[in-house]
């Protein structure tokens, strides 16, 4: 039975909103683990439940950073920090639409620690977005406040390779 929840301790990710679907999800990055939560209304935070569904990334991540989420919650994308023992690498999971229950590791990965203009300059990826149709991937740079383009064919992280910043 879903519970009550009164506060998000971790900072969500907004979902894109889907329409049809009597129940809008948000899945959330809490700690090392995503977690799923329920609202009734679209793009109302009011009345969030946690689903009690979550799923713990510590087989691939250190320290779990950004979030994505296709607009048909199918892919979930994770970027690991690159600091502190994280990996700088983004891992790409799938699931039944919207059910966190269901999700499995790809196996797909892109290492994303080194900086894509010039190895040597700092580089720390913070946040990654997808345009939707998954052709293009965007990260942020922390330590040059910098967004970072790369191609890619559709949602394969093995076909990633750097556009433009």
């Amino acid at each position: 039975m879903p519970t009550q929840t009164p506060a998000i301790t971790a900072t969500p990710t907004f979902t894109p909103i889907v329409s049809g679907l009597p129940v809008q999800k948000l899945f959330a990055l809490s700690g090392n683990s995503i977690k799923q939560y329920s609202t009734s209304q679209p793009n109302i935070l009011t009345g969030l439940v946690n689903d009690g569904v979550s799923f713990d990334l510590s087989s691939q991540c250190v320290r779990p950073q950004g979030i994505f989420t296709t607009e048909a919650g199918t892919l979930i994308y994770v970027l690991d920090d690159n600091v502190n023992g994280g990996t700088g690498t983004i891992f790409k999971y799938s699931l039944t639409s919207w059910d966190l229950s269901t999700i499995v590791y790809t196996g797909q990965f892109y290492d994303t620690s080194e900086n894509p203009i010039n190895g040597n300059l700092a580089f720390r990826p913070v946040d990654l977005q997808f345009n939707t149709t998954g052709t293009k991937l965007f990260i942020m740079d922390d330590v040059s406040d910098t967004i970072y383009e790369y191609n890619l064919t559709a949602n394969n992280l093995t076909t990633v390779a750097y556009a433009s910043s």
